[in-house]
């Protein structure tokens, strides 16, 4: 059975990113009839439609993430993933 769509300000909601699997707490109750598990959401994010606009400091701090995680893999386990932060990272990230 399909419900009716409903469209919902993007803002209001809490997202728990601690809680896994992650959750999100909307402002309002849509139909206490339907579970949550019943929700569909669609999500758009990025920085248009090719990788040609994303920023390159953005791209720079990726490749630095990813040869940090391939520099640990097998060292520690994935739960404890990110074992480091590649020094700069965080102002490669600030500045996309």
């Amino acid at each position: 059975m399909r419900g009716e769509e409903v469209v919902l300000p993007a803002a209001g909601h809490v997202l728990d990113g601690t809680a896994r699997p992650v959750r999100l707490v909307l402002a309002r109750n849509l139909n206490p009839a339907i579970a949550a598990s019943g929700i569909e959401i669609d999500f758009s994010a990025g920085f248009g439609e090719s990788g040609a606009e994303v920023p390159d400091t953005l791209k720079r701090a990726m490749l630095m993430h990813v040869a940090q995680m391939f520099a640990f893999r097998g060292a520690v386990a994935v739960e404890d993933q990110p074992a480091d932060i590649p020094a700069g990272y965080d102002r490669l990230v600030r500045r996309s």
